[in-house]
């Protein structure tokens, strides 16, 4: 953990670290940071992830990440071929019997993407299963999804809760944090859950996205949602017109001015 002094132009960074986090017994393969909930959240190839205090660099707690006992039987690995929308598979309540959620039963798998969320959820990828898989911070599994495709790009929305996914399958699919159901109710909905790029306009119409997405990003306030592909393409798409006014509009009531 390194302090960035943005006052110093030629020497930013300092010569020693803040503070240096262990506990891992393999490769550090991705880290998630929150200054408002003050912790490092760190994935390992070890098969768990460790969460540490950002401003003094103490240990929290360790969570073991392993394939649900009623998903372990199922050849994950092998079922991420399909080109359409992955099927949905929830496990929840999985804390009993386990470190994370995961069952006496469970193997430790490799972790690939870690990122804690500010209502303080942890969300794990596991690449080689297609597994994504929603923590609470005292690592409980509350969720996890048999995603069926290789993943290669995540964001949040602003209010971090939905997640935006990306990958092989060359679709961007939005899923509700604390479930990974499709994000397609609540206040989501009339929206779409799954973008393919495909655009019909007057003019004429935008071809679906055809290159597996390897980076996602959202503007601020979620205007423009921008899409990098692995052909090198920079898509950007916009959100519904009349959910922005309307959201504008509750906003505005919430604050006491309509």
């Amino acid at each position: 953990v390194w302090d960035v002094n943005h006052r110093d132009s030629e020497h930013p960074i300092g010569n020693a670290p803040l503070h240096i986090l262990y506990g891992h017994d393999d490769a550090v393969t991705s880290v998630s940071v929150s200054a408002d909930l003050d912790v490092v959240v760190s994935g390992s190839d070890d098969g768990t992830v460790i969460v540490h205090g950002l401003r003094d660099g103490s240990y929290i707690r360790s969570i073991l990440v392993g394939v649900p006992a009623t998903l372990s039987g199922r050849s994950l690995a092998g079922s991420g071929s399909g080109s359409g929308p992955p099927d949905d598979v929830d496990e929840r309540g999985g804390g009993v019997g386990g470190v994370g959620g995961a069952t006496p039963s469970s193997e430790r798998r490799r972790i690939n993407w870690v990122c804690i969320t500010p209502e303080s959820y942890v969300l794990v990828y596991l690449v080689d299963e297609h597994l994504l898989c929603t923590y609470t911070m005292n690592g409980r599994m509350v969720a996890a999804k048999d995603i069926r495709e290789r993943l290669y790009a995540f964001a949040l929305s602003e209010d971090g809760q939905v997640i935006l996914t990306g990958g092989e399958n060359c679709l961007v699919v939005f899923r509700w944090v604390h479930t990974l159901e499709l994000a397609n109710d609540g206040p989501r909905k009339g929206l779409e859950a799954v973008l393919d790029g495909m655009v019909e306009e007057t003019e004429g119409s935008q071809q679906p996205i055809s290159s597996p997405i390897r980076s996602l990003f959202l503007s601020k306030q979620e205007r423009h949602l921008i899409v990098g592909t692995d052909r090198g393409d920079i898509r950007v798409f916009a959100q519904d017109s009349d959910y922005l006014r309307q959201r504008l509009q509750r906003k505005l009531e919430e604050i006491g001015i309509l």
